[in-house]
């Protein structure tokens, strides 16, 4: 029941209030039994140098995820610093396959054009680039996203597990 934005770089998953309550939701969508706890000792943790080094965040993600990287560490994780793509790199090339594959999922839905009065100015003006946007400047951009994908997962080749941040911003206060 997901309308899709970009659906080669969509991904949608189960989001709770911890990693037990996940557990518990994956193992009811899957069938499969719940994970058990990992021994942290066991664990290979890799994380960038300094959190920043990535891209700018609130200073209260950086100190939560410097708090969970002591944490891990104290309980016996091994730390491995990893050279990850700043953000903005992602930027260029993410955007231009967000806004065909958005495109082609409102057109094929029958939403654009025919309800163009209904979209904000700047939804449009993004439409209406991908329209005219050369399939060479696309075709290099799912290129430059491949060799980013292939930088991020070789960190896996020496880590079991890679913490950053979900969003640069602290999530809003509940009122």
């Amino acid at each position: 029941g997901i309308i899709p934005l970009a659906p080669s770089l969509d991904c949608c998953g189960p989001i709770a209030r911890d990693a037990a309550d996940l557990s518990i939701m994956w193992s009811a969508l899957t069938g499969a039994p719940p994970a058990r706890n990992a021994d942290p000792g066991a664990l290979r943790v890799a994380a960038p140098r300094a959190f920043h080094d990535i891209g700018e965040l609130d200073p209260e993600v950086e100190r939560a995820l410097d708090e969970l990287m002591t944490m891990l560490t104290g309980a016996g994780a091994t730390r491995i610093d990893a050279d990850l793509p700043h953000l903005k790199e992602w930027d260029r090339p993410r955007g231009l396959p967000l806004m065909v594959e958005a495109l082609i999922v409102h057109q094929e839905a029958g939403w654009y054009p025919d309800r163009v009065s209904d979209y904000d100015p700047a939804t449009v003006d993004a439409f209406r680039y991908a329209e005219n946007l050369p399939p060479e400047r696309l075709a290099d951009a799912y290129k430059a996203l491949e060799g980013l994908t292939a930088r991020l997962l070789s960190v896996f080749n020496s880590a079991d597990v890679l913490v950053l941040p979900v969003t640069p911003v602290a999530a809003p206060t509940h009122q």
